[in-house]
C-alpha cells in the first residue's frame, strides 16, 4: 500500500513541537528525607514530631511548635501527615510547607491520619464529645466523607489501609468512658462490609504483603504485641514483657517492627524482629517517645517495556499510517526473527482519534489503543483498546472517559502495572487531571499545571522511581526557555521543576520534547531535540539531542544523524525506545528516505540499522540501508566555559567504530 508518510506513533503525540505557553503559576516542591522512622515526643507537656534513621541516629525535630503528634508517612516518603491541635496537617518530610487540611467545628477534633497506598487519600478519626468515627478525604483535604457510624460513647479509631488500598483495619472501643470492649475490625475502603477480627485490641498495622496484621492486646495492666493473619486467625503473641509494649509498625520488608516500650522505665522506641526476637533500643532520653511509623517503600509492579507489543523485553518497531479512513498500525517484532513477525491492524479513525498506546491489562505487552473525542451532539469521549490478553484480537474494549475538549493522558499513575485512563482539562486557569484506574476503583481529580501548559504524559514517565508515572507539563517563558514541571499523580505536589531547552536556538526551526529512562536508573530523563535551523542549515545545534540527567547537574549532548526538517519532512526523525533490552532507552532516529531505524545502542555503543517499511523488514537491494549513518556524532568543544555551564557527558566515535563516553567540563555546543 502506498502512503505519503509512515511514522512512529510518537511522531506528533509525544515528541512535540513547542507552542506558546502561559505565564507561570506557583508550585511547591516536595522534599524527601533520608530518615526512616517518624515519631512524636512528649516533653514538658508539649508534643513534637520527629524523624530518625532506622538505627536511631539523626533525630530531627520537624515541627518546633506545640501540640504536634501522630505522624504518618506518604507512600513516596516525601510528606508527613500529622495531628496539630484538633486538625490534620501535612508537611514535607523535611518539615517545610506545613499545610492545614481539616478544620473541625462544634467541639470536634481530628487525629490519627493514615495515608492510602497510592497517596491520593488520607483516612483519619474525627472525635466528638460522645465518641468518634473514621473519615476519609482527598490528600489535599477536599471531599471529606464519613465511613463509620458509631453509637453514643463508641469510638472507631486507628485506621490503617491494606497495602492494595481496598480495605482498612481499625479498632473499636464500645464504651469510651470505661475503655472497655475493644476489638479489631476490617472493612472495605468505602466503609462497607465491616467484619470483626478480635474481641479486644488496638493500634492495628497491616504487614507490607497484606497477609498479616499486628495489634496490641491488653491483659490486665499489661500490654503486648500480637500478630494474626489478615482474616483474624492464628493470633500469636510476640512480646512477653511485664512492661507495656505498644504501637507496632512494620518495616518496609516485613522483617521487623518498630514499637514503643517502657521496659527500661520510660517510653522509648525500639525495633525487633518480626518474631519478637532481638529488641534494640533506638531512643534514650528523659522524655517520652511515642507512636513510631516506619516509612514504607513502594514495591513497583512489573512494567511493560515502552512499545513492546510482543513481550520480548525490547521496544518494537512501530509505524502507523493515517492516509486512509482507519489508522493502520504496522508493528515489527524486535528482535528480528526469520521469518520476521509483523503485525498489521486497523484501529481508530484517522480524522479524529489520538493514539493511546499502553499496557492496560498488565500482561507486560503494550496494547494498541486510541482515544476518540466526543462531539457536540454526543460529548461522551472513549478510549478504545485492543487488549493483547483478549483471546479475540478484534474485540473492542471501550472505556467512556472524557469530554470533547479534553486531551488524553495515559500512564500507570497508581503503580499497579497497568496504564490508567486519563484526560486533562483546563478548568479555572488550571490543568485538571481526571484519572480512572484501569485496575478498578473510583476516579480521582488532581490539579497540576496552568491553562496553556503543554501536557506530554505517556507510559514510562516515572521521574522519582516510586513505581508510578508522574504528571508532566511544560511551560514557555518570554525568552524561549522551557521549564518541565513534574508532579505527583495522587496529590498534585511538585516533584521537580527543571529548566531545559530554548525554542529560539534554531532560529525558526522546531524543538521536540520527549523523555525516557536513558541512564538505566529507573527514572525518566528529559530530552530536547533541535531540528534543522531554517535560517542556517549548517548551524551546530541542528540534529542534536540534549539529555538532562534527572536529579543531577549533568547532561549529555549528542549529534546523531541527519537533522530533521519539519517543513520538507526530510532527514531523521527522533524516536524513543529500548531496542536492545538493557533497561535503557537508546538514541534512535527514523529516516524516511530509506525507511530505516538507526539506533545507538546503550548496551555496547554500536550502531544498529533496521529497515522497515510497514510490510517488510528486508531492505530492497537498491535501498541504501547499510549500517552507516552520515553525521553520526559531531560534538563540538568550546574554548571557554559559558556562565552556568553544567558538566557534560560527551560521546565520541573511536577508530574501531565503537563509542567512548567521557566527561568534559569545557564542553558546549556553539550557538
Amino acid at each position: 500500500m502506498q502512503t505519503k508518510h509512515k511514522f512512529n506513533h510518537s511522531l506528533f503525540i509525544f515528541a512535540l513541537m513547542i507552542l506558546l505557553f502561559s505565564a507561570a503559576c506557583p508550585l511547591v516542591q516536595a522534599q524527601t528525607s533520608s530518615n526512616d522512622i517518624a515519631f512524636w515526643v512528649i516533653s514538658n507537656g508539649n508534643t513534637e514530631v520527629y524523624t530518625m534513621k532506622a538505627d536511631g541516629s539523626n533525630q530531627t525535630n520537624l515541627t518546633n511548635n506545640a501540640a504536634s503528634l501522630l505522624p504518618d508517612w506518604s507512600p513516596d516518603g516525601s510528606r508527613i501527615a500529622f495531628t496539630k491541635g484538633n486538625s490534620i496537617w501535612v508537611m514535607n518530610a523535611d518539615g517545610s510547607n506545613k499545610t492545614q487540611l481539616t478544620n473541625p467545628v462544634n467541639n470536634e477534633g481530628d487525629e490519627r491520619p493514615s495515608w492510602s497506598p497510592d497517596g491520593s487519600k488520607i483516612a483519619f478519626v474525627r472525635q466528638t464529645p460522645n465518641g468518634g468515627d473514621i473519615w476519609v478525604m482527598n490528600a489535599d483535604g477536599s471531599n471529606q466523607v464519613k465511613l463509620t457510624t458509631s453509637a453514643v460513647d463508641e469510638l472507631n479509631s486507628d485506621p490503617r489501609w491494606s497495602p492494595d488500598g481496598t480495605k482498612m483495619v481499625f479498632a473499636n472501643v464500645r464504651n469510651v468512658r470505661t475503655s472497655g470492649g475493644r476489638g479489631i475490625f476490617v472493612m472495605n475502603a468505602n466503609g462497607s462490609n465491616q467484619v470483626r477480627l478480635t474481641d479486644d485490641g488496638n493500634r492495628p498495622d497491616w504487614s507490607p504483603d497484606g497477609s498479616k496484621i499486628a495489634f496490641v492486646r491488653f491483659i490486665g495492666s499489661n500490654a503486648d504485641i500480637y500478630v494474626m493473619n489478615a482474616n483474624g486467625s492464628s493470633q500469636t503473641r510476640i512480646t512477653n514483657n511485664p512492661a507495656l509494649d505498644a504501637a507496632p509498625s512494620w518495616s518496609p520488608d516485613g522483617t521487623k517492627f518498630v514499637f514503643v516500650s517502657n521496659r527500661d522505665g520510660n517510653d522509648e522506641i525500639y525495633t525487633m524482629n518480626a518474631d519478637g526476637s532481638n529488641p534494640v533500643r533506638l531512643t534514650n532520653n528523659t522524655v517520652s517517645d511515642e507512636g513510631p511509623r516506619w516509612k514504607r517503600q513502594r514495591t513497583a509492579a512489573p512494567r511493560a517495556v515502552y512499545n513492546d507489543f510482543f513481550g520480548t523485553g525490547r521496544s518494537d518497531y512501530l509505524l502507523f499510517d493515517r492516509s486512509n479512513t482507519a489508522i493502520r498500525w504496522d508493528i515489527l517484532q524486535n528482535p528480528i526473527t526469520s521469518p520476521s513477525q509483523i503485525r498489521h491492524t486497523f484501529w481508530g479513525l484517522s480524522a479524529s482519534d489520538f493514539p493511546a498506546v499502553g499496557d492496560y491489562d498488565g500482561d507486560l505487552k503494550m496494547d494498541v489503543g486510541v482515544w476518540r473525542p466526543g462531539t457536540s451532539a454526543n460529548p461522551q469521549s472513549y478510549f478504545y483498546i485492543q487488549r493483547s490478553s483478549d483471546p479475540n484480537p478484534n474485540a473492542i474494549n471501550a472505556q467512556p472517559w472524557g469530554l470533547p475538549t479534553d486531551r488524553p493522558a495515559f500512564g500507570d499513575y497508581d503503580g499497579d502495572g497497568k496504564d490508567d485512563f486519563a484526560v486533562t482539562r483546563n478548568e479555572s486557569g488550571k490543568v485538571a487531571w481526571y484519572i480512572l484506574p484501569s485496575g478498578g476503583g473510583s476516579f480521582r481529580r488532581t490539579e497540576f499545571g496552568a491553562a496553556g501548559d503543554l501536557v506530554i504524559p505517556y507510559h514510562g514517565s516515572d521521574f522519582n522511581n516510586d513505581g508510578r508515572d508522574d504528571l508532566i507539563v511544560v511551560r514557555l517563558s518570554s525568552n524561549g526557555d522551557l521549564t518541565f514541571y513534574i508532579g505527583d499523580a495522587s496529590t498534585g505536589q511538585l516533584i521537580l521543576a527543571q529548566q531545559w531547552g530554548n525554542t529560539k536556538v534554531t532560529n525558526s526551526g522546531s524543538v521536540y520534547l520527549f523523555y525516557g529512562n536513558y541512564l538505566g536508573d529507573s527514572r525518566a530523563d528529559v530530552v530536547i531535540y533541535y531540528d534543522t535551523c531554517q535560517s542556517n542549515p549548517n548551524c551546530d545545534v541542528a540534529g542534536t539531542f540534549w539529555f538532562k540527567e534527572t536529579g543531577s547537574s549533568n547532561y549529555t549532548v549528542t549529534k546523531f544523524g541527519v537533522p530533521f526538517n519539519s517543513q520538507t519532512f526530510t532527514g531523521d526523525f527522533p524516536m524513543e525506545g529500548d531496542f536492545d533490552g538493557d533497561g535503557k532507552f537508546d538514541i534512535t532516529v527514523y529516516r524516511f528516505q530509506n525507511k530505516t531505524f538507526y539506533s545507538l545502542l546503550s548496551s555496547n555503543g554500536q550502531l544498529r540499522a533496521q529497515y522497515f517499511d510497514g510490510n517488510s523488514a528486508a531492505a530492497p537491494s537498491s535501498s541504501a540501508t547499510a549500517n552507516t549513518l552520515e553525521n553520526v556524532l559531531e560534538p563540538s568543544r568550546g574554548k571557554s566555559i559559558p556562565a552556568g555551564a553544567f558538566k557534560a557527558l560527551v560521546i565520541t566515535k573511536q577508530p574501531d567504530g565503537t563509542f567512548k563516553f567521557e566527561r568534559a567540563n569545557d564542553f558546549y555546543l556553539k550557538r
